[in-house]
């Protein structure tokens, strides 16, 4: 069945002054919370809201800008008329933004449930269903029970009335394993905490060598400083490809360290940016590029570097070792931390250029590829 997604907005949420919506991730919580069910494939997506303050204004032209589109409700009659009762609907309650895992694995699933918490003696009471349990604003619906909670509101809060039917129903409850996630993000101190922890749950594999110690690290620190400055975020899409193009560039023009030391900065930009593509928070097209065209630049980097050890008098035999060299780059496949990824062939032709001896970083690159070819054949079965 298609998948719909329904937003149910706080309309008591000022702009400013205290109590003030917080920004997540820079941007809105009901931004954060539609672009999370866009990226679980959402075919639309209903948002209701008894009133439209600025920052949810600024948020909905973000997402158009991005070409995600939604529908606007004012009372739960009207977002029943906009979901059909054959679509299988995502919930999410007031300023609840769950991992992007979470909500891929219950969607999944296929069939109705609803997603709790331990009840808590500080809880919502409209949200508690039991003794033990607290619905977390997160649920899989069918649209027709949708339709029937709004038939009977009358004076009712669609979140409670919605949760009692489905109580009523019998539908499935799923208690969340990590129910700090599910917490609704209502205060600053809040949204950095969540910031933090969404940053971190879509993480790119950077646990091996080089870029466990280096990459990963700095790539992290970076992210959460951009969100000081959202339009980094939004449009920062080309910076890795054009800090590698800038690489090229300087290394033609002879200064191989500085091409090579761009270059490397470029993968830490991309590792930035690539938790906030995970995360839907934006197009970023130009990065999945970069990552397929990375390691042809390094070769370039490689050969640049080779002809420029000719030009120093190191002899013709430099090309054939960087050509080699770039023969030998790919990203490892086995569990050995000193794979020759293109990152650590960069590595290593810096380092000889730092050194000024450039061919050193090329024979280094050379020796590297080779033992990793050797314990790649002995590691086949």
């Amino acid at each position: 069945m298609p998948l719909a997604a329904l937003i149910i907005a706080d309309g008591d949420v000022p702009d400013s002054g205290p109590g003030a919506a917080p920004l997540l991730l820079g941007r809105s919580v009901v931004e954060c919370q539609a672009r999370i069910a866009r990226g679980a494939g959402a075919g639309h997506i209903v948002l209701l809201a008894a009133r439209l303050p600025l920052s949810l204004i600024e948020g909905l032209d973000h997402l158009r800008q991005d070409g995600i589109t939604i529908e606007m409700v004012r009372t739960p009659r009207e977002a029943a008329d906009h979901i059909h009762p054959d679509e299988t609907l995502l919930v999410l309650g007031p300023a609840v933004v769950p991992d992007a895992a979470l909500v891929e694995q219950l969607i999944e699933r296929g069939t109705p449930a609803l997603i709790t918490i331990p009840a808590t003696a500080d809880g919502s009471i409209d949200m508690r269903i039991d003794a033990q349990d607290h619905w977390s604003g997160l649920a899989l619906i069918d649209g027709a029970q949708l339709r029937d909670t709004a038939a009977m509101l009358g004076d009712w809060a669609l979140a409670p009335t919605l949760l009692r039917k489905a109580v009523q129903a019998g539908i499935p409850r799923l208690a969340a394993t990590e129910p700090e996630t599910l917490r609704p993000v209502d205060t600053e101190d809040l949204a950095k905490e969540r910031t933090r922890a969404l940053l971190g749950s879509v993480g790119r594999n950077q646990d091996r060598g080089l870029e466990g110690m280096i990459v990963a690290p700095v790539g992290r620190w970076l992210s959460v400083q951009m969100l000081r400055a959202p339009v980094l975020i939004r449009h920062g899409d080309a910076a890795p490809l054009v800090l590698s193009l800038a690489g090229l560039i300087c290394a033609g023009l002879s200064w191989i360290g500085s091409g090579v030391a761009l270059s490397l900065f470029a993968v830490i930009v991309a590792a930035s940016l690539w938790p906030f593509a995970l995360l839907a928070m934006g197009r970023f097209r130009l990065l999945g590029w970069f990552d397929r065209i990375f390691p042809a630049a390094v070769a370039v980097l490689l050969l640049i570097a080779a002809i420029h050890s000719v030009l120093a008098g190191y002899g013709w035999g430099a090309v054939p070792v960087a050509a080699w060299a770039a023969t030998l780059m790919e990203r490892g496949k086995t569990s050995a931390s000193w794979a020759p990824v293109p990152l650590f062939m960069a590595f290593e032709l810096l380092l000889g250029s730092v050194a000024g001896y450039p061919l050193a970083g090329l024979v280094l690159a050379l020796g590297h590829g080779l033992a990793w070819r050797a314990a790649q054949h002995r590691l086949r079965p």
